[in-house]
């Protein structure tokens, strides 16, 4: 039996075995530990038994969280998942089920399926640039620091004005449930990011970012703040006290990037310069090469 001490929390046999999601174990199978369908592009190894492994020195972005137990690690990359929807799109929220997208530029609000089929659109008020849903309405500010909600009908039902704020030319806003308040970021006086409550009434509460703020969603698993740059094609993570953490980049994918979204574990980036959605995972897996310390051969770590 192989020493798993350092690595490995449950014995194996070499095969699938009982190790749990996260586990490691080699295949002791060939002189090079690899079993017959291991992929070598990705890292990744379907075994008979239905359960997926990966390689050790390789991870790989968690496309539509597939691999939903696996521990999360690095930063987020691109997914190689996007949609193009012909409209420019300014920013981004999820109802749990529907995806919506304002766009200053038509003043409208559009509401996508999971495979981004149109469903509905509805007219807003102009200079409208970010939306969010607080679990039963829309809300939609504007650059001059209106909010106004809107049924998924596409009804007025409040119009409400910032009040209190230390910003200006507000550009996203996003609803915290956990604080049952919404943050708002700021383009003007000097790149920030503020919280108000439900009246939208200032609480007292701003950081300000290393970068201009276009975007702004909430990650309720790491029980912090994305911030999306225009200005350096970044995406960065705070802590809801402004804390600065990790960062990746969505330069590659080009065109304007304006508005984001946190839908679980993944981050969906509003492109208006390319009329595109572009969708960020966190990858799974462990990046360090690692052996059994008896057979030398290496180690996989299962990841579903």
């Amino acid at each position: 039996m192989s020493n798993f001490s350092q690595y490995f929390p449950a014995s194996s046999g070499g095969g699938s075995g009982g190790t749990p999601i996260n586990g490691y174990t080699p295949f002791l199978v060939s002189a090079t530990g690899n079993p017959t369908g291991y992929d070598s592009a990705t890292g990744l190894y379907t075994h008979p038994d239905g359960t997926f492994w990966l390689k050790t020195g390789n991870t790989i972005a968690d496309t539509t969280s597939a691999y939903p137990s696996a521990t999360k690690t690095g930063n987020s990359i691109y997914s190689g998942t996007s949609y193009n929807n012909a409209i420019a799109n300014w920013d981004i929220t999820h109802d749990g089920t529907d995806f919506w997208v304002v766009s200053l530029t038509t003043n409208q609000v559009y509401q996508y399926d999971s495979s981004f089929s149109l469903l509905s659109q509805f007219a807003i008020a102009s200079n409208s640039t970010g939306i969010t849903w607080n679990g039963t309405n829309l809300f939609v500010n504007d650059i001059g620091g209106s909010v106004r909600e809107y049924t998924t009908a596409g009804v007025l039902a409040n119009t409400f004005t910032l009040s209190g704020g230390v910003g200006s030319t507000y550009q996203a806003i996003a609803y915290d449930t956990s604080l049952s308040q919404f943050w708002l970021s700021s383009q003007g006086s000097g790149n920030k990011v503020e919280l108000y409550d439900t009246s939208f009434n200032y609480v007292g509460t701003t950081f300000t970012t290393t970068v201009t703020p276009v975007g702004v969603t909430v990650d309720t698993q790491e029980n912090g703040i994305w911030v999306l740059s225009q200005t350096s094609l970044t995406v960065t993570f705070y802590s809801k006290t402004g804390v600065v953490g990790t960062n990746f980049s969505v330069a590659a994918q080009g065109g304007n990037p304006a508005g984001i979204m946190y839908v679980n574990g993944d981050i969906y980036q509003a492109n208006r310069g390319n009329n595109s959605i572009f969708i960020y995972s966190q990858p799974v897996g462990d990046a360090t090469a690692r052996t059994d310390t008896d057979s030398a051969q290496p180690l996989f770590t299962r990841i579903g």
